[in-house]
Formats: C-alpha cells, structure tokens, sequence
C-alpha cells in the first residue's frame, strides 16, 4: 500500500505548527474550513478500486476557536467495499476497507451522574 498527496501549502493549528493544505482544492474555501483537511490517494495494486481519495485532518483544534476551546478536530470515517486479490492467484474476495470522509469539528462526550440533578428545597422566605 502506498500514500500519495496533492502539493499543498502551510494552514494554522490552534495550539500546534502550521501544517499543509491541499492544493486539489480553492485555497479561499480551505483557508474557510473549521477544521483543515488534506486530499490523500490511497494505492494498493491488489485492491480494486486501486486508488481510492480519502482525508486527512491536518489539526487536532479548530484554528478559528479559542486555543481554551474544548472542541477537536476529528475524522469522520465511511466504510467502502473493495475487491482485494488473493495472494498468490489471480481471484479477488470482497473485503471492507474504512477511509476518512471529512474533518468535522466534535465535542467531548460528557459523562453526567445519575444524581447530576438533585432537588433541592425551596424554604419560604420569613
């Protein structure tokens, strides 16, 4: 298997280094994006399809929130099916292979205890 990637050019991280941009891509749309992504070109020879595009994020924080924010970047991933050939004979087999969608921007799941809410007594005012 082998990663090929579009040129690309420097975007901002929130917290972190520049990272490259696709260049596959309107550089004014890409510099609009909460979360900045890259076009990669995923080739395997024994696979069909041989090429497939997938993402890949290029931060872990939304550049435009404050670096305080609780929100990250994070892949959204679909599951395709592909055709891998056998090793050592010319049959292909259905397979599944995941790939990265898009970068969205998520927040943190948030664990709340059961008495999260608990009533309190109003007293009457004296």
């Amino acid at each position: 298997m082998e990663t090929l990637t579009d040129g690309a050019e420097d975007v901002k991280c929130a917290g972190s280094r520049s990272r490259h941009l696709s260049s596959k891509f309107d550089s004014a749309f890409q510099h609009r994006l909460v979360c900045p992504f890259k076009v990669v070109k995923d080739y395997n020879p024994d696979r069909l399809p041989r090429i497939i595009d997938h993402v890949q994020c290029l931060c872990d924080r939304p550049a435009t929130l404050s670096p305080y924010s609780k929100i990250r970047c994070h892949p959204l991933n679909y599951t395709l099916p592909v055709m891998i050939k056998k090793p050592g004979s010319p049959e292909y087999v259905h397979a599944e292979e995941t790939f990265a969608l898009a970068c969205v921007p998520i927040s943190p799941v948030i664990h709340r205890d059961e008495d999260f809410m608990v009533p309190i007594k109003a007293e009457a005012l004296q």
